[in-house]
């Protein structure tokens, strides 16, 4: 008798990825963000004194079930080499990062952050890129001013006609020293500081030492304002005298006439 012989081709199923298909773990990658000062991102500015904290999205085939722990930490430099501050440890649920701790960053100063995920069995360790991440924390800054001239000098002085007065101003905060930018000086008629007089020359500023304004020569009979304006730089913020603090009186010269009457 004959055999019928019926054969069927062998399939092989291959799962690839994690540690159940015995691929190993596969990678991963972290995108932060920075939160504080009312500001959001990548980069951000904010002002002495704000609190600032670091987000992070992990991001893989297996992300969305990895475990394991994410470090934040805070760095000087753009290599990420000189340590500021760690900014927490944080456990990895789901997939899910929680944020960093808030750090109060000294101010005048520039800060780079970064995040790093430890891996799991099913997850490559990853870490974000420390260039990528940038914090400028602005210093404040107030301006104290002073008029000199006709041989007085304070914030409130009163001047003969012909006087020639000048502006001098002072600038303070936490890293004033290192401040540049410019000041600008300006003369008004009104303690608003609305109605412009004259301007009292643009001056700059060296590690935080103002110049002072151009001498001016102001008409008589009249109340002069002054103020003077910081522009600020990179890691100050500005700043403005306040205008009804600094206060020129210009009086006018008078003359006697005398008769003499006699019989």
């Amino acid at each position: 008798s004959e055999l019928d012989i019926t054969t069927e081709p062998l399939s092989t199923t291959y799962i690839s990825g994690g540690s159940g298909g015995g691929g190993g773990p596969l990678p991963t990658s972290l995108a932060t963000s920075l939160k504080g000062g009312g500001k959001e991102g990548a980069k951000i500015t904010v002002t002495e004194g704000s609190k600032v904290k670091d987000t992070a999205t992990l991001s893989g085939e297996n992300a969305s079930k990895a475990t394991g722990t994410v470090k934040y930490t805070v760095y000087k430099d753009k290599e990420c080499k000189e340590l500021v501050t760690k900014a927490g440890e944080v456990s990895v649920k789901e997939g899910k990062v929680p944020d960093s701790e808030e750090k109060e960053l000294e101010a005048g100063a520039v800060y780079y952050w970064q995040a790093e995920y430890g891996g799991d069995a099913s997850n490559k360790s990853s870490t974000s890129v420390c260039g990528d991440e940038v914090l400028t924390v602005k210093a404040k800054t107030t301006l104290a001013t002073k008029l000199i001239g006709g041989g007085k000098e304070g914030e409130e002085i009163t001047v003969a006609e012909g006087s020639k007065v000048k502006d001098t101003a002072t600038l303070s905060g936490t890293k004033s020293s290192t401040a540049t930018g410019t000041v600008k000086y300006k003369v008004y008629k009104d303690k608003e500081c609305k109605e412009l007089v004259t301007n009292a020359g643009e001056v700059s500023v060296s590690a935080g030492s103002v110049p002072n304004s151009e001498e001016k020569e102001l008409e008589a009979g009249a109340v002069y304002y002054w103020q003077a304006e910081y522009g600020g730089d990179s890691l100050h913020e500005a700043s403005t005298s306040t205008c009804s603090k600094e206060v020129l009186t210009v009086k006018a010269k008078t003359t006697l006439a005398t008769k003499l009457i006699g019989g």
